[in-house]
């Protein structure tokens, strides 16, 4: 019987006849419901920003559960007679603000905003479960939600404020100022404010949804012969089950869209066990724990303590344990509807419980229609090969049994994962021991093993009879390591080094667990966790002059222009603009080669499917195929052979987005496989160099002989740095609208370059620039990453609406993205320096290699940049730098933040920490011998004036405490053997702007309206870098109005031609110059009007302008320098607008046996010269730093051996989540500090910071380096960048020995 799906969606009552089994919430809130403002990132709940809230009525508990779950995943059929409260339902800027909302903005919370909707329902529903969160309350509800712009910090501040603010807490701010604290104002563009919303006005759950009783009938969805079924009660689903043995059982249906999404199937019947009583008892039963089988998994973490409360503590080691399993299982959004059978029976799931109900002995209670009623032990499903095979195919898990501990037990959990906090295992472990009753003789010992590196999860018991009747002891620890690192080989032969060692290290740390409760006492120099830290923050900054008129907003902390409007989802970013008649969906077929001839091409089975409107390839191609930055090395589309997996060979049309996608990975390439090159070291081997001028850049200073004739020592050396993904959270996403005359072109998209795409669209539709028009409204991040790559996506996507004549869309998802689109390149460097005996650098001869992958896009000018800024804040008299750019059959690679100055920062920094090794100096002093200071000359002839770097450096050794802080660190190696700390400082120097000349210009356009408002358009893009509310602030100034009367609508190519890339940090500098002349212009044509009437408003004047025929547009323009960029050929030149610069120190702490690691506290001093607005440059450098700790840390795009890129899409590539911040963050902004070449002398801030993250990895390198001089290594080893885990791991393995001695 077909049933009607009823559930309510922000207090609005839904009603769907026809519910799609396959479509999850998120498909159905934006396209349905037009309900944008949850977002899709990845679309595999890891990034969380579609995360919405779902309420619903628990009979059984009487009470209403409020869940933040991702919506990406959440079917749709299982919301019947639930609540969904979205981002809209909780404030918006006319009915007023939540003060959650109100608060983040405030705190500067927000950049790119993409991530924004998601951030405030997890508060939102946090606040609705926990009234009063404490802060480490507020961070596990943000695990699940990623924020690539900010470093969290300013969200988190913005969270606790608001949690107070809840509780009628006026608790101060967290920021300070230098002086006085400020208020922040939030403007809205009709110059009002916004009032704050009552908490009264929070959607209510229903109140039909509280009496509905509804658990006793059978629901029935079908849609395209898939069914959705959710039975009445146990015996039904048995019978359903056995009726339909291919169906599969859905509970919280947590895998159902990845399976869709990444296999591309899903069975024909789904049975929904979520109204089941049966399967969601969880009670205690004598001597055992009893779970059904669909209790979710935060049900059972939040239940479990208050279940347990009253037995004895030894009785509850084993629930301990699996309440420390669930705590780092997923985040809150995939705990709240994961359930427990899901996770232990789901074979596509590394699950933290397998080995954690196998260890303990669980026993799994199933059902079967024809079999009935049966008990098995876990452990024995578990034997089969492949596990769970012992199950029938038609058993329905009922629940699981768990039994308490004895008296003499001990068992303890232990996961480590690849990043702190929401994260798959890597290794996992449940280590147990037994005593006889009364005694410390050893009755038991096992270990159970699970995560990555342990499928199947294995359980070792064979140490019992080795370990029975012994008497307990550390001494026993080398005994029971060597014989487990024995059993682990012989065992597991597909075990890795590195996961036995961190098997064994996890054994170590139980072993010395055991003691301390066994004896009560903590034993000397033994394994402890990585130390507990408060979070807490200062930022340092001047206010403006009390002078200031309060219209002025310049140098005010103001935050971004449409801040408000991304708290409520309803700023809009392109897949949220609505669809146009006719419009049809692309999707790419995509090479899967990294290297072939194209035998043939075969679109028949696609072209067939109902849907599908045709195939675009390059024959569709009306203008040029060819394309590129300086080289012209690319195809927009591949015609005879591809050059990596990814390349686009065709595009499929048709009128829904899924049907264009089934229909793509219909069309059958045939393909004849050529010789590939798929890493940097092998390019460098077979000198596959890109041999253009642009990419062979050489500098040689001074006399390089005579520097190491003169040097009293020679090092050599080279430093490695991985591919790192830009992981902007809006993917790539292109729109094109051909117009209906003059083959007119409107081409909405998600680059940082309009007018470059502009052109590339015009090229490759063989007409005319001035019929083609780029819009950008926001962008979700870009990081570089926007530069060149979206017209890899546009030029495609332009060809086909121009054959169609029809609007033409393509959204790339995560994976795609990430496979295609390139990344910031990888790095290889290999030096020799000399020097002398009192640390002073005499000459350098340096060989740099950047992979740009198969086409040069602009890793050229990256590779530039490195060698251009190699020496970054140190002087080298003598140097011979040279460039190689090599060629890979991987995708063309392109910008990324800092844009190759991290790069080659970070060979400078490594040579003076080694120099100050050898001489036994301290690095403080190696570093200030070779510090650059005022009037010095740079390797590229650029003259530093204005060199405030001494300023900074001797700032952020008083404010950081070096010294003092410097011995603490050394106090604790001294007392911790496996546990070390690190502490390392460093300065930069950054150049600002673009060397090109040709690049360094801007216009403006400004209209006065006659009510007195302003329209501003300048031409760079928003993309969370604040750059339009400084453009808002720049005219409040110039124009003497407040900013709320001033609106940045969009950026356009018919608005401001010609424009630059908004990069290289200097987007506020031109575009700032421009909208200051176009404002000068304006306030000329008023001055006679102001003078005659000095006692009128702006409103007045402008009305009288408009009276007496006075222009009230006006253009302004800006070219920055005559001098030219600098040229490798003649050694001359200015290869950037100005320089900026920091310093930073960084304390790290390492488990030197795990490799997990955790930044203590990091303080840093910025020049930024004079702010444009502080709010926003404080959130660029803490985003870029905690970039920078990602790139140092964590970061690694490596392709694999099939030549794919990031084969594992968001699941294989981590960038930091919260739990990887700073403990403590000190930033300060230099004070008294002008910049006469930039806009009111300030200075663009957008990428520098991010060298301050040399710090951390420095910092890392250090505690290494105690670890295993302590333990008698070798003190040179490499640590290539990132140093995760595994790698930090590697750096210790040799120490592991020492663990059995």
């Amino acid at each position: 019987m077909q049933n009607q799906l009823v559930f309510f969606v922000n207090g609005v009552k839904v009603t769907e006849p026809r519910p799609d089994p396959r479509s999850n919430l998120l498909q159905y809130l934006r396209r349905t419901l037009r309900l944008t403002g949850s977002k899709e990132g990845c679309g595999e709940g890891r990034c969380g920003s579609c995360t919405v809230m779902v309420s619903r009525y628990d009979r059984r508990e009487k009470t209403i559960r409020h869940m933040a779950v991702n919506a990406c995943l959440l079917p749709l059929c299982s919301l019947h007679n639930m609540a969904v409260t979205t981002v809209e339902g909780v404030g918006d800027t006319r009915r007023g603000l939540h003060k959650i909302q109100e608060c983040l903005a405030e705190a500067h919370g927000i950049q790119c905003g993409f991530c924004t909707s998601g951030m405030v329902m997890s508060m939102y529903t946090l606040l609705r479960n926990i009234p009063r969160p404490s802060q480490e309350d507020i961070q596990f509800a943000m695990e699940g939600n990623l924020c690539r712009c900010t470093g969290y910090r300013s969200i988190i501040d913005g969270f606790t404020k608001a949690a107070q603010c809840c509780q009628g807490d006026g608790s101060k701010s967290l920021c300070r100022s230098g002086g006085s604290e400020e208020s922040q104002e939030i403007y809205r563009t009709d110059g009002g404010q916004f009032s704050p919303r009552c908490p009264s006005q929070d959607a209510i759950f229903p109140p039909q949804l509280l009496v509905n009783e509804d658990k006793e009938l059978s629901m029935t969805f079908e849609h395209d012969g898939v069914k959705w079924i959710r039975p009445r009660d146990l015996p039904h689903l048995l019978q359903l089950f056995a009726d339909h043995p291919s169906s599969r059982l859905i509970s919280g249906g947590t895998t159902i869209f990845l399976d869709i999404k990444l296999k591309h199937q899903l069975p024909q019947t789904l049975l929904s066990t979520s109204h089941i009583p049966e399967l969601t008892r969880l009670t205690l039963e004598d001597d055992h724990l009893v779970v059904g089988a669909g209790v979710t998994l935060e049900e059972l973490r939040t239940r479990l303590p208050g279940l347990v409360s009253h037995l004895a503590g030894w009785k509850t080691r084993s629930v301990r344990v699996l309440e420390d399993a669930l705590r780092w299982v997923a985040a809150g959004q995939v705990r709240n509807v994961a359930s427990i059978g899901g996770n232990l029976l789901n074979p596509a799931t590394v699950s933290d419980l397998q080995p954690v109900f196998l260890a303990l002995d669980a026993m799994l209670h199933v059902d079967n229609a024809v079999k009935g009623q049966r008990t098995l032990p876990f452990r024995n499903v578990m034997t089969f090969t492949p596990p769970l095979k012992g199950l029938d195919p038609t058993d329905v898990l009922v629940c699981v049994t768990l039994p308490f501990a004895k008296q003499g037990d001990h068992v303890m959990f232990y996961k480590q994962p690849q990043r702190r906090g929401f994260d798959t295992s890597y290794v996992s472990a449940v280590t147990g021991i037994s005593f006889q009753p009364g005694s410390d003789v050893i009755e038991d010992i096992h270990f159970t093993f699970g995560g990555k590196c342990f499928q199947p999860v294995v359980k070792i018991q064979d140490l019992q009879q080795e370990m029975a009747g012994k008497s307990w002891s550390l001494s026993l620890v080398p005994c029971v390591l060597k014989s487990l690192g024995k059993l682990l080989d012989n065992r597991t032969t597909t075990v890795t080094a590195d996961a036995r060692h961190v098997a064994l290290a996890q054994v170590f740390k139980f072993m010395f667990a055991v003691e301390e409760e066994v004896n009560g006492k903590t034993a000397s120099n033994g394994p402890s966790a990585l130390s507990t830290v408060d979070y807490e923050s200062t930022r340092v900054f001047d206010t403006v002059s009390p002078d200031q008129p309060p219209e002025d907003a310049i140098r005010r902390p103001i935050p971004h222009s449409s801040a408000v409007q991304m708290t409520c989802g309803e700023a809009v970013y392109l897949d949220d603009i609505p669809r146009s008649e006719g419009e049809l969906y692309a999707a790419l077929v995509l090479s899967k080669r990294p290297h072939a001839q194209i035998k043939d091409v075969d679109v028949t089975k696609a072209i067939a499917l109902p849907g599908v409107t045709g195939y675009v390839d390059h024959q569709d191609v009306p203008g040029k195929n060819l394309w590129g930055c300086a080289i012209h090395c690319e195809l927009a589309f591949a015609e005879t052979e591809v050059k990596c997996c990814g390349q686009i060979i065709g595009l499929v049309l048709a009128e829904d987005r899924q049907v264009a996608q089934e229909a793509a990975r219909h069309v059958t390439v045939t393909y004849e496989d050529l010789p590939a090159i798929l890493t940097i070291e092998d390019a460098i081997r077979q000198k596959a160099f890109f041999t253009e001028k642009p990419a062979t850049p050489a500098i040689v200073f001074g006399d390089v002989e005579a520097g190491f004739a003169a040097s009293d020592d020679v090092i050599e050396g080279h430093v490695d740095i991985d591919a790192r993904e830009h992981f902007y959270m809006e993917d790539h996403g292109v729109l094109v609208k051909p117009g209906a005359e003059h083959n007119e072109v409107d081409l909405y998209c998600t680059t940082q370059n309009p007018a470059m795409a502009q052109k590339s669209i015009a090229q490759v539709l063989g007409i005319p620039l001035n019929r083609v028009v780029c819009h950008v409204k926001r962008l979700g991040g870009g990081f570089g990453g926007r530069e060149t790559r979206n017209d890899l996506l546009s030029q495609p996507v332009a060809v086909a609406a121009y054959k169609y004549r029809r609007p033409v869309r393509c959204v790339l998802d995560r994976r795609t993205d990430m496979v295609i689109s390139g990344k910031g390149p990888r790095f290889h460097a290999k030096y020799k320096v000399g020097y002398t005996k009192d640390g002073r650098i005499q000459s350098v001869v340096m060989d740099m290699y950047v992979d740009a992958g198969h086409a040069a896009d602009i890793s050229y000018a990256f590779l530039q940049i490195c060698v251009l800024n190699f020496e970054s804040a140190y002087r080298y008299p003598n140097c011979r730098i040279t460039g190689y750019l090599c060629k890979t059959n991987t995708p063309p690679n392109t910008a990324i933040r800092g844009f190759g100055m991290p790069d080659s920062f970070l060979v400078s920094e490594m040579i003076m920490t080694e120099v100050a090794s050898k001489l036994n100096m301290t690095d403080i002093q190696v570093r200030e011998i070779n510090m650059v200071r005022e009037g010095d000359m740079t390797v590229s002839c650029m003259l530093l004036d204005n060199c405030t770097l001494s300023r900074c450096w001797s700032q952020c050794l008083e404010q950081s405490q070096y010294e003092a802080r410097k011995k603490m660190v050394q106090e604790f190696n001294r007392q911790s053997r496996w546990k070390k700390r690190g502490f390392a400082m460093v300065p930069y120097r950054f150049g600002v702007g673009y060397n090109e000349k040709y690049l360094c210009k801007a216009g403006a356009l400004v209209h006065v309206y006659v009510d007195g408002s302003v329209l501003l358009t300048q031409g760079g893009t928003e993309m969370g870098q604040g750059l339009y509310i400084k453009m808002i602030q720049v005219a409040s100034h110039f124009l003497g109005i407040p900013a709320s009367t001033i609106h940045i609508a969009e950026t356009s190519t018919d608005t401001v031609p010609n424009a630059s890339s908004t990069a290289a940090s200097i987007s506020s500098d031109l575009n700032g110059m421009a909208v200051k002349d176009a404002c000068e212009e304006i306030m000329r044509r008023l001055e006679p009007i102001k003078k005659n009437n000095p006692d009128k408003t702006w409103k007045d004047w402008v009305k009288e302008a408009y009276m007496t025929n006075v222009n009230l547009s006006a253009a302004g323009y800006y070219s920055s320098r005559e001098q030219g960029g600098y040229d490798f050929d003649t050694g001359k030149g200015q290869p950037s607008e100005y320089t900026t610069y920091g310093a930073g120190c960084s304390e790290i702490e390492v488990d030197c046996l795990t490799g997990e690691c955790q930044i203590l506290q990091t303080d840093m001093v910025i020049d930024v010269a004079r702010s444009l607005n502080p709010g926003i440059d404080l959130g660029q450098i803490e985003g870029a730093f905690q970039m920078g700790c990602g790139h140092m840390l964590l970061e690694s795009a490596v392709v694999s051996e099939d030549g794919w890129m990031v084969k594992g899409g968001p699941d294989e590539y981590k960038i930091p989540t919260v739990r990887n911040i700073p403990r403590k963050l000190n930033v300060s902004l230099l004070k008294d500090s002008d910049n006469p070449y930039g806009i009111h002398s300030s200075k663009g801030i957008g990428e520098a910071s991010i060298c301050i993250a040399m710090s951390v990895y420095l910092a890392l390198k250090a505690a290494i380096l105690d670890c295993r001089k302590e333990n008698g290594c070798e003190a040179d080893f490499d640590l290539r960048v990132p140093a995760t885990s595994e790698r930090i791991r590697e750096a210790c393995r040799a120490c592991i020995s020492k663990l059995t001695d």
